[in-house]
């Protein structure tokens, strides 16, 4: 029985080469989104990119989608770094937020003297 070699180079009958075109699912798991943003996106032409009918499958190239992903980070830019925004007012006059659902404040009542209103 020979000996198995895990060692050994793959040749290149055993690499299997990179695709040309891709699904509308692969290409929107390889943009990060989900498939019905993409075809959404598709049929209101936000996705600059071209797409290929195969049959009846929607295919898109490999190289647009990443020349649409360059031409996005070209455009893009840095956004500068904004002032903190000063803290909202407490509620509470110790300064702490109360936490779960606000209560209902009672009306304050004005005490007579204790005989009553002579």
């Amino acid at each position: 029985m020979p000996l198995k070699n895990d060692n050994v180079m793959p040749t290149s009958a055993s690499i299997a080469p990179a695709p040309l075109l891709v699904s509308m699912r692969e290409a929107a798991a390889m943009l990060g989104l989900a498939y019905p943003t993409i075809r959404n996106w598709l049929q209101q032409g936000r996705l600059g990119v071209p797409t290929v009918t195969l049959g009846r499958r929607r295919m898109v190239s490999v190289k647009s989608l990443h020349d649409y992903v360059d031409a996005l980070v070209a455009q893009s830019t840095t956004p500068t770094p904004q002032p903190p925004q000063p803290a909202l007012p407490a509620s509470n006059a110790n300064g702490k937020r109360g936490r779960g659902r606000p209560r209902r404040t009672r009306p304050t009542t004005t005490n007579n003297a204790a005989g009553g209103s002579q």
